[in-house]
C-alpha cells in the first residue's frame, strides 16, 4: 500500500515524460504498483519505449532496476500489463486500415505492417527491409524527390499524394501522412507515418471526369437538379442553347426558363410524373436569357435512393425549333403539292367541259348567220365567259405545275426590259415605275412566257395594293447562296441565283396573310377583283424552273416578292459568278449593333454576323438600341430594320446621330429611292433591301465599314 501512494503521489499532476524519468529511481514494487495504478501513463511509457514486439527485457533493464531485488510477485505485476500493452500495440500495428511504416533517409523500410506490405503485393519477410523506396516502390526516383521535396522542412505532413508500385508493376496510388524523424541535433533522420491506397479512388475520379467531360461535350442541354428542383448542375450544350451559364441559375429552379407558352397541365403532369419515381418526356417552349423563345423535347429522369425515393432529377433537352420550322414548311409544301395534283386534275376536266361549250358556240354561231341580236350577245356571253374559263385552267396548270414550258437559257435583265412596255398598260399614271438591272448577268434556264405571266401578276397585284397611287420598283440582280442561307430559305440548293424582286409601297400584308398568300383561291381582294390564283400560279411555275419565292411584307409599308431561279450552268460563262467563298466578305473584329424587332430573323442575323467575324450586340427595337448604344459608344456600324414597335430605323437613326457619326445600314424591303418617301434621311445611311442573302449582308457590312467615315449633315 506505501507503494501504491508512493506512485500515486509521483504520478498525479506530473507529465508522462518527467514520470518516465523518474522511473528509474523508483523501487521495483512502487514501479509496478505505478504502472498498474496509473494505466494511462504506462501505457504511453510502453508505447515511447516498446514500438514493437520483442525489446521487453531492454526495456526492464533500461530503468534500472535491479532484477534480483524483485519477487515473483512484483515481477510478474511489473511484466504483466507491460506484455498486455505489447500485445495490443501489435495487434493494433499489423491491422491497422492503413499501412504504417519507419524509413531511413535513404529510403530503406526500417519498420512496416502487413497492410502496407500486403498493399505492395510482396510476402512478409525480411526481405522487405532491402527494398530500395525510389527505384522499387515509388514509380520513378523522381517521383519521391518530389515528394521529398514537398516536405522538405516540415515537422508532419498530411495527404501527400505519390504513385507507387505494386511488385508486380501495378501503378497504386497512395496519401501519404506522417512526420519528419529528428535526432537530438535536430538532423532528420528518416520519417514514419501512414500510407493510405486510393487507387480505386482515382480511377473511380477519372472515369467520371470522363463522364462529365462528355456529358459537357454533349449538343443537348443537360440540366441536374436536388430533389427540390434547385439547379445543381448544367453542361455547355444548356449554356448555348439558353444563353444560362451554371452561375446564372445555381440554385434556381428551371422556372427560370419558363416562357408562359406551355400549359399549367404539361407542368402539372411533369412533376407528378418525376416525384413518383417515373420518367417523363414532352415537348414544352421556353424562354432563353435573351427573351427569345425555342422549342425543346424534354427526357426527365429521377435519380433513385435505395428506398425508391428521388434525390435528384437529369433532364436532358433537344432544341427541336428549327426541326419544327422545317416541318412546318415541309407541310405547307406537301399541301401545296396536294392541293396542285388535284386542281390539275380538276383544270384537265374543266379543260374539256369548256372545249365542248366553245366548239358548240363557234358552231352556233357559224350555222345561224341571221340569229336574233339577242341570240346573239347570248353567245357572245357565252364564249367571254369560257374564255376567262380557260385563262383560270391556264392559272391552274401553272400552280399544279402542269403546264408545258420550254426552259431555255434566258437574260433575265433582256426579259424584264421587254416587259416594261407592257407595265404601263397595267400599271396607272399614279404610280412611279423603275427598273433597276445589273450588268453582265449570267442566264437561267427559264420559259419566256412563264416569266412574262409572272411579271404580270406581280405589277398587277403591286397595282392592286396602291389604289392611291405609289411606287413600283422591279430589279434583276445576281445572288450566291449557300448552306448559311437556308436559315431564310430553307429549299434552297445552295448556287448562283438570278433574282426578279417586284417591289411595292402598298398596304402590305400582316404574317396571317402572308402565311395563306399562296393557298389556292384566297385572295384580299374585294369580290369580283380576284380570283385567288395568281400567287400560286407565280409559286407553281416559278418551282417548275427549279426557282423558289420569297415574299416580304410589313403592314402599312408594302410588299416585296423576289423570284429566285438558278443560273443555267452550260450558259454560266457568260457572266460567271464569283466562288461563295470570295463573295463572302469577312469582319476584322469591328463591333456591330443588329436592331431586329423580328425574332428569327435577329437571331440568324447574329450568327451570320458572328460567323464572318464581327463581335454583335443585338436590340429588338430602337429604344432598346438606344440604350445598347448608349452604354457601348465602341459600336463601329448599326443595322437595322426599318419598321419596328416604339422606335423604327429612321427614328433611330436620327436619334443616335446626335450622339455621334455612327455608320449606319438600314435594312428594309422599300426600294432604295422608296426610303426618301418615309422620311429624309443623310447619304452616310447605307440600304440593304429584305430579303437579303448572307453575301449581300456581308458585303455590304464590310463596304460601309471600309468607306471613309462621312459627316452627317
Amino acid at each position: 500500500m506505501g507503494a501504491q501512494k508512493e506512485s500515486r503521489h509521483l504520478i498525479r499532476g506530473s507529465p508522462v515524460a518527467e514520470f518516465t524519468r523518474r522511473d528509474a529511481a523508483l523501487s521495483g514494487a512502487a514501479l509496478a504498483a505505478a504502472l498498474v495504478v496509473a494505466e494511462t501513463a504506462y501505457h504511453l511509457f510502453v508505447a515511447d519505449h516498446l514500438p514493437v514486439p520483442g525489446h521487453l527485457a531492454r526495456a526492464v533493464i533500461a530503468t534500472g532496476l535491479d532484477l534480483a531485488c524483485l519477487g515473483p510477485v512484483a515481477w510478474w505485476t511489473l511484466i504483466r500489463p507491460i506484455r498486455r500493452s505489447e500485445l495490443a500495440l501489435r495487434s493494433f500495428f499489423n491491422n491497422a486500415p492503413v499501412g504504417l511504416y519507419r524509413s531511413t533517409v535513404e529510403g530503406r523500410l526500417t519498420m512496416v505492417n502487413r497492410t502496407l506490405v500486403e498493399m505492395l503485393g510482396y510476402d512478409l519477410g525480411p526481405d522487405i527491409f532491402d527494398l530500395d523506396l525510389a527505384t522499387q516502390v515509388y514509380r520513378s526516383p523522381e517521383d519521391r524527390a518530389r515528394v521529398l521535396e514537398r516536405i522538405r522542412g516540415l515537422d508532419f505532413f498530411d495527404g501527400v499524394e505519390a504513385v507507387w508500385k505494386r511488385r508486380d508493376g501495378a501503378p497504386l496510388n497512395v496519401l501519404i501522412s506522417g512526420r519528419t524523424r529528428r535526432d537530438a541535433s535536430g538532423r532528420v533522420i528518416g520519417y514514419e507515418g501512414a500510407v493510405e491506397n486510393v487507387t480505386e479512388q482515382r480511377r473511380t475520379q477519372s472515369r467520371l471526369q470522363v463522364v462529365e467531360h462528355a456529358l459537357h461535350a454533349a449538343a443537348n442541354a443537360i440540366v441536374i437538379t436536388n430533389r427540390d428542383g434547385a439547379i445543381e448542375w448544367v453542361n455547355a450544350g444548356f449554356t448555348q442553347v439558353t444563353g444560362h451559364t451554371l452561375n446564372d441559375v445555381s440554385g434556381m429552379t428551371p422556372r427560370v426558363l419558363k416562357s408562359g407558352r406551355t400549359s399549367a397541365d404539361t407542368y402539372g403532369d411533369l412533376w407528378a410524373t418525376i416525384v413518383a419515381g417515373r420518367v417523363w418526356q414532352g415537348e414544352m417552349v421556353n424562354r432563353r436569357r435573351d427573351g427569345s423563345f425555342y422549342t425543346q423535347d424534354l427526357t426527365i429522369t429521377p435519380v433513385l435512393d435505395e428506398h425508391g425515393a428521388p434525390t435528384h432529377f437529369i433532364g436532358v433537352g433537344r432544341d427541336i425549333t428549327e426541326q419544327r420550322r422545317l416541318e412546318a414548311q415541309l407541310r405547307q409544301a406537301q399541301k401545296m403539292e396536294a392541293v396542285g395534283q388535284l386542281t390539275g386534275g380538276i383544270a384537265h376536266d374543266f379543260n374539256n367541259v369548256l372545249g365542248v361549250i366553245l366548239a358548240n358556240a363557234e358552231l352556233i354561231a357559224a350555222g345561224n348567220r341571221t340569229l336574233d341580236p339577242g341570240v346573239s350577245e347570248d353567245l357572245a356571253d357565252i364564249r367571254a365567259a369560257a374564255a376567262r374559263g380557260a385563262g383560270m385552267v391556264r392559272k391552274l396548270l401553272g400552280f399544279s405545275r402542269l403546264a408545258e414550258l420550254q426552259l431555255v437559257p434566258l437574260d433575265l435583265g433582256e426579259a424584264v426590259q421587254g416587259f416594261g412596255s407592257m407595265l404601263r398598260r397595267v400599271v396607272p399614271e399614279s404610280v412611279d415605275i423603275a427598273v433597276r438591272i445589273e450588268e453582265r448577268l449570267p442566264a437561267v434556264r427559264a420559259d419566256v412566257g412563264a416569266v412574262e405571266q409572272i411579271l404580270m401578276n406581280l405589277a398587277t397585284n403591286a397595282r392592286d395594293a396602291m389604289p392611291d397611287g405609289g411606287r413600283l420598283e422591279i430589279a434583276v440582280a445576281r445572288h450566291t447562296l449557300g448552306e448559311e442561307d437556308r436559315a431564310d430559305h430553307a429549299w434552297i440548293e445552295p448556287g448562283d441565283y438570278v433574282s426578279i424582286a417586284v417591289a411595292d409601297s402598298g398596304h402590305g400584308m400582316d404574317a396571317e396573310t402572308q402565311r395563306r398568300i399562296f393557298d389556292p383561291f384566297f385572295t384580299t381582294k374585294p369580290p369580283g377583283k380576284g380570283t385567288g390564283l395568281g400567287m400560286p400560279m407565280i409559286y407553281g411555275l416559278t418551282k417548275q424552273q427549279r426557282g423558289f419565292v420569297h415574299v416580304y411584307s410589313e403592314v402599312g409599308h408594302g410588299t416585296t416578292v423576289r423570284i429566285y431561279l438558278p443560273v443555267d450552268p452550260e450558259s454560266a460563262a457568260v457572266a460567271l459568278s464569283p466562288p461563295a467563298a470570295e463573295s463572302v466578305a469577312r469582319g476584322r473584329g469591328e463591333s456591330i449593333l443588329l436592331v431586329e424587332d423580328e425574332e428569327t430573323l435577329r437571331r440568324a442575323g447574329r450568327r451570320i454576323l458572328e460567323r464572318l467575324g464581327y463581335r454583335v450586340l443585338v436590340a429588338g427595337d430602337g429604344v432598346e438600341a438606344l440604350e445598347t448604344y448608349r452604354a457601348n459608344r465602341d459600336i463601329d456600324l448599326i443595322v437595322s430594320d426599318l419598321v419596328m414597335p416604339r422606335m423604327g430605323g429612321r427614328e433611330l437613326y436620327q436619334a443616335v446621330r446626335h450622339l455621334g457619326s455612327p455608320r449606319f445600314i438600314l435594312a428594309s424591303g422599300y426600294a432604295a429611292t422608296e426610303l426618301q418617301t418615309v422620311g429624309r434621311l443623310d447619304d452616310v445611311v447605307r440600304h440593304l433591301p429584305k430579303p437579303w442573302t448572307v453575301a449581300e449582308m456581308a458585303r455590304a457590312v464590310r463596304e460601309v465599314l471600309d468607306a471613309p467615315r462621312a459627316k452627317a449633315s
